[in-house]
């Protein structure tokens, strides 16, 4: 025991602490050499589960791949060819990365044919989707335009002939194109179901056709009527070798289906499962010995590390005798001091060890509490200092929240005179407010209200503002939507453009002003319903005008007033064509047509003279603006006796859309009541 009386505290320290070490060494090389052997086999057991994962993934995208195929089948669609050509990608990807995976020949060589594979498929489907175009440019280019075509000839006919009271020439037409009629029929079938019964029928019915048509032609007398059979023999013959000629595209194509991705698919599906079942089976002999591995590394572990923990605890209580005596009389000192007690008297200050060092410092400590308790005050006053300047500053910070607040608002209000891209560039820094304008090739929009200064005679003031306020938020939204820069609106008239400060292309910059003139007319006839419901009887109408050309943009003004606007013959042109165009109406200029022509169905109108344009205008009014609109309109109005229903599908949203639903439904169970 004189030896833990004597010795330094450093030297007890050291011999306990290398005592432990060399515990804890013993530990870690047991412990490493266990793990060492362990880590081993579970390394080749983590390997195969990673493989089993990978053509799990490979199995589930080619699922998808073999999915969207079968979609494609049943809908040809974009969305169908793009989803196989995505995930049979993915699925390279994956077999490309399982391969690096792969350390067994025999499973690698399996990997290889399975991709092999894959693009044999993708190939193959690329083949049934050049097949299936094929097919489609056939039917809509040749059998769509010539099937009506001939129908209308032998309409034609019979009724030219029973305005002739010719009864033979007006029944052998009807049977002609009865015939006519019936092979489109099993035409369509034949397209959606590729059935041999279908197919046949229509050679049935075309060579009843043909008799029908003999017999027809003998009969006519008629010039007229003659030229319309000849054209109808002529457009008939045309119409039945396009089918024919689709029956083969059509066969081919179900080949390639039927005998390349139907074998495919399932191969490839049957070979991932093979690949997962031989990983699965070299798993099943690797998890016993790694869990067996393991067992022996934790049982080795514990059994070194109970003698280990024994060992250590018997060193450090003999090591802790010697210095936990001293240690205590020390805190005993601390104690006195912390409660401030500057005259206790520290003991222990008489040894040569450690302890006698840290006694030194205790004395240290005392004579020093005197002095801080000097200095506290001074402590004080500098905490009252800085909580006075953190409030003065948070006062400051206040300040300036206010103000950047009232400024936010104050540009959100300013926002609602400028257009957004205009706003935009100033507040961003992009442009300066300075009187500076530029030369730029612009796509120019104009629109007013057909007669609206009579319209104006015709309503209270509140009613026409309620008008113009609707009808400019709403062609708002839908300009704004579309990227078109608002310059002003002139009473009921609104000048817009593109191509500054924004531009996406002369090109685009066209259509995006058409699709946007083209929404704004299908918005118009939605509302037109809507103030018919509100009792307006002469509904707003718009006409347009579209010009594309060199304009003078920028900021014209004075230092003090400026405005944002565009100025030139083309502007006037613009205005003139808003002029000649028809209520509900689109008219575009030549220019414009030129960079829209393959995305709008026009006609050309008499040429026209504008003012500061020397050239002969060209207009085209659009004429598909309100195609397929009866399946897109926005408001549905049904009225009758004892009915009346308006339903505007682009208000009617979120909660508002389920109230309106449980109610119709409500309604409707009604009348049923009612009724039985």
């Amino acid at each position: 025991m004189s030896f833990l009386t004597n010795a330094r505290i450093s030297i007890k320290v050291f011999i306990g602490f290398g005592v432990i070490l060399l515990l804890l060494l013993s530990i870690a090389s047991f412990g490493v050499y266990s793990l060492i052997q362990a880590d081993a086999v579970f390394k080749q057991y983590r390997g195969l589960a990673r493989q089993t994962n990978a053509e799990g993934r490979i199995q589930a995208n080619m699922l998808m791949t073999r999915i969207y195929a079968k979609n494609f089948v049943i809908e040809a669609s974009e969305e169908n060819i793009q989803g196989v050509r995505d995930r049979a990608e993915q699925t390279i990807r994956m077999i490309e990365e399982a391969r690096q995976l792969v350390k067994n020949p025999q499973i690698l060589e399996a990997v290889d044919s399975l991709q092999e594979e894959l693009r044999t498929y993708i190939a193959d489907f690329e083949a049934v989707t050049r097949k299936q175009e094929e097919r489609n440019i056939v039917v809509k280019k040749r059998m769509n335009v010539i099937g009506p075509e001939t129908e209308r000839n032998l309409t034609a006919i019979m009724l030219s002939a029973n305005a002739d009271a010719d009864v033979e020439a007006a029944y052998l037409g009807g049977m002609a194109l009865r015939n006519l009629l019936l092979a489109r029929l099993y035409a369509q079938r034949f397209l959606i179901q590729n059935d041999q019964a279908s197919y046949e029928r229509v050679l049935t019915e075309f060579e009843e056709l043909e008799k029908s048509q003999e017999e027809l032609e003998k009969s006519l007398e008629n010039p007229r009527r003659r030229e319309l059979a000849w054209r109808a023999r002529r457009n008939y013959e045309a119409y039945l070798s396009a089918f024919k000629e689709v029956h083969a595209v059509i066969n081919e194509r179900n080949q390639l289906i039927h005998g390349s991705l139907d074998r495919i698919g399932p191969q490839v599906a049957e070979q991932v499962e093979n690949l997962k079942l031989r990983i699965k089976a070299e798993q099943d002999t690797l998890g016993p010995k790694a869990e067996a591995a393991m067992e022996r590394a934790v049982i080795f572990a514990l059994v070194v590390s109970l003698l280990s923990i024994t060992l250590g605890i018997l060193v450090g209580a003999l090591i802790g005798r010697g210095i936990a005596r001293p240690v205590r009389s020390m805190t005993a000192a601390m104690r006195e001091l912390a409660g401030g007690n500057v005259n206790v008297s520290v003991s222990e200050t008489g040894r040569r060890d450690e302890v006698g060092q840290m006694a030194a410092a205790v004395e240290v400590f005392r004579e020093s509490m005197a002095a801080s308790q000097r200095y506290e005050e001074d402590r004080r006053k500098a905490e009252q200092e800085i909580r006075e300047s953190r409030d003065a500053a948070e006062a400051a910070n206040k300040e300036l929240d206010d103000k950047n607040t009232m400024l936010n608002g104050l540009s959100r209000k300013l926002s609602k005179y400028l257009s957004p891209q205009i706003y935009e560039n100033i507040f961003s820094g992009a442009s300066d407010v300075v009187l500076r304008t530029d030369r730029k090739k612009l796509t120019v929009f104009f629109s007013d209200i057909k007669d609206f200064t009579q319209t104006t005679g015709d309503l209270q003031p509140e009613d026409l503002a309620y008008l113009l306020n609707e009808y400019f938020s709403e062609m708002s939204q839908i300009a704004l939507h579309h990227g078109a820069t608002i310059d002003k609106f002139i009473g009921d008239a609104m000048l817009l453009f593109f191509g500054d400060p924004q531009s996406k292309g002369v090109v685009e910059d066209a259509r995006s002003c058409l699709r946007m003139s083209i929404a704004m007319q299908r918005r118009m006839r939605d509302l037109q319903e809507v103030w018919k419901a509100k009792g307006f009887t002469k509904p707003l109408q718009m006409r347009i005008g579209i010009n594309t050309g060199f304009c003078n943009v920028g900021n014209f003004g004075s230092n003090e007033r400026m405005d944002y606007t565009i100025i030139g013959g083309e502007v006037n042109l613009a205005a003139r064509l808003e002029s000649q165009a028809d209520p509900d109406g689109i008219l575009i200029s030549y220019e414009t047509y030129a960079h829209v022509k393959d995305i709008v169905e026009v006609e050309e109108r008499p040429s026209l003279v504008a003012k500061g344009i020397s050239r002969d205008v060209r207009p085209f009014a659009v004429t598909n603006i309100f195609q397929d609109f009866e399946h897109e309109k926005r408001v549905l109005r049904h009225e009758g006796d004892g009915i009346y229903v308006m339903v505007d599908t682009e208000k009617l949203k979120g909660e508002a859309r389920e109230k309106a639903l449980a109610e119709i439904k409500s309604i409707v169970d009604r009348l049923g009541r009612t009724e039985a």
